[in-house]
């Protein structure tokens, strides 16, 4: 038996995807969730074998959550569905399990054969959408998880603590985003983000 969670917090998204897993692929015990607490609560109490994720939550970032849900739930088969653009992040969530990623401005018939293929024991290619390339594509783990909190207006000794680095360490990454992705400050940075929809 197929156990899917959803979690994303516009409640439109959620209950589209539920429509589209339940009435077209007959799938019926889902769940929906809408923040990272709830989504961790979610997974204490009940064992599931899918997951659906949106990037981006009122309460953090999948980058931030994913670590802790390879950890303690790594037989979770999980997929993106995001309106973020993929291409930074690959490398990343394949190195936590994610078996898909869906794009929230994909074509409705996209959006059903991706699921249906990830619903099919995520036997799938991660992403099968454009590939255009970003001036982020480059940046290494650690460097995208300073990079979400430099556009989240963290400050580098808040960004330290998040991360358990040395102040040094954000430096030198800080330093290393502005070099790979062509800018010179925190302005920059956000506009060329905001500019890829990252």
């Amino acid at each position: 038996m197929k156990s899917v969670l959803l979690v994303d917090d516009h409640s439109i998204v959620h209950k589209g995807l539920k429509t589209i897993i339940s009435d077209m692929l007959g799938y019926n015990d889902v769940d929906e969730v809408e923040s990272c607490s709830a989504l961790m609560a979610a997974l204490n109490k009940k064992e599931y074998t899918h997951l659906i994720l949106d990037m981006m939550l009122p309460d953090g970032h999948c980058l931030e959550v994913l670590p802790n849900i390879w950890n303690l739930y790594s037989g979770l088969i999980i997929a993106i569905f995001s309106q973020q653009t993929p291409g930074p992040y690959l490398g990343f969530l394949e190195n936590y399990g994610v078996k898909k990623y869906i794009t929230k401005s994909s074509p409705h018939q996209f959006v059903v054969r991706g699921i249906t293929d990830f619903l099919n024991d995520g036997k799938c290619k991660i992403y099968d959408g454009p590939s255009n390339e970003t001036p982020f594509d480059n940046l290494s783990q650690r460097e995208l998880e300073v990079l979400h909190y430099l556009l989240l207006g963290l400050k580098p000794r808040e960004i330290q603590n998040r991360l358990a680095v040395s102040p040094q360490t954000v430096f030198t990454h800080t330093q290393r985003i502005y070099k790979k992705t062509n800018t010179d400050n925190i302005i920059d940075l956000k506009q060329l983000a905001g500019a890829w929809g990252i």
